[in-house]
């Protein structure tokens, strides 16, 4: 279903949280999800994936547990044996989904220019996937190119200092050369999605 589903990215906005209710199949009880982005965004980013004749579309509503100082032993290895699994899952699901449609909020854009590449996971989400768009508050949609578009968005530069991503510390295992281990957890399909996830540290 991966590859007919459009993935939504986007900064949560707590102040703009609601429940949608999604209807499953074969008999199973409605699901309500929270949605942490405002309604006409969510219209919108729709439009765009049928537009693009997505037949799913992917949108996170979990928040991954972040390791902290007042964690126990036992409950930080808990954590972060869920970031390994999570962290290479993520990855795949944003290199390997049709259409990556990065939803505007008003607290990301609260953040400046680097409210995407001043978060590790959002980051990877606007950069992974080669149909990239963007859905802005006002209702304009932009379409992310190569490179170049890309540098420009996130406010990335070739002197990019890491040291700025708020989240990095909760991935360092990703920069200590266990990225092949993580990314064979993921099934041969995915890594045959995106051959550079599997075999490179820049993925």
């Amino acid at each position: 279903r991966l590859v007919s589903t459009a993935a939504v990215s986007c900064r949560w906005d707590m102040a703009e949280a609601w429940e949608l209710q999604v209807e499953q199949t074969r008999g199973r009880a409605p699901l309500t999800c929270r949605i942490m982005f405002p309604r006409p965004q969510l219209w919108r980013a729709a439009l765009v994936a049928w537009r693009d004749r997505c037949r799913y579309m992917w949108i996170d509503t979990l928040s991954v547990p972040q390791p902290g100082p007042e964690d126990g032993e036992r409950l930080a290895a808990r954590k972060a044996d869920v970031l390994r699994r999570l962290v290479p899952t993520m990855t795949s699901v944003y290199a390997t989904v049709q259409h990556v449609l990065i939803v505007e909020t008003a607290c990301g854009l609260e953040d400046g220019p680097n409210c995407y590449s001043g978060r590790t996971w959002t980051l990877q989400e606007c950069v992974m996937n080669r149909r990239t768009s963007v859905v802005h508050l006002d209702g304009r949609l932009s379409i992310l190119g190569g490179p170049s578009s890309r540098v420009a968005f996130t406010g990335l530069s070739p002197s990019f200092d890491t040291s700025n991503l708020d989240d990095l510390s909760s991935y360092m295992w990703v920069l200590s050369g266990e990225e092949q281990a993580a990314a064979h957890a993921t099934t041969p399909a995915q890594r045959a999605a995106w051959q550079g996830f599997a075999n490179s540290r820049s993925a």
